[in-house]
């Protein structure tokens, strides 16, 4: 192995999760919701490990989606995160923007997507 992929390998982490999702199209909508457990055991914590301790995070999501053709769609979602413990997860949100103590949250996403 050489040196620099040692930098690679994680802490081990033990845990359970799993993910809900469903979606129904009437016509050129799409609604969609889905549920994210995640349960993690031996959490990291900067770069120790707080032995016994567990982290834990529920994520509910709503969205809608309007295809104006095969091609392009607008869409907005929804989604609400309620983290337990010592956990921090916050999928899309880049660093910095959640101070250290926010637990629970909302985040709204809206865009359009076009393919080439």
């Amino acid at each position: 192995m050489r040196p620099c992929d040692k930098r690679r390998i994680a802490v081990k982490q033990d845990g359970t999760g799993f993910w809900l999702g469903a979606d129904y199209r009437m016509g050129a909508s799409l609604i969609k919701a889905q549920g994210v457990q995640n349960k993690i055991d031996n959490t990291t914590v900067g770069n120790a490990v707080a032995a016994g301790q567990s982290a834990k995070t529920n994520a509910y999501g709503v969205g809608y989606q309007y295809d104006f053709s095969k091609r392009t769609a607008l869409y907005a979602m929804a989604t609400r995160f309620q983290n337990r413990g010592i956990a921090r997860f916050d999928s899309a949100i880049p660093s910095g923007l959640t101070a250290a103590g926010d637990l629970s949250f909302n985040q709204i996403a809206p865009g359009m997507r076009h393919f080439f």
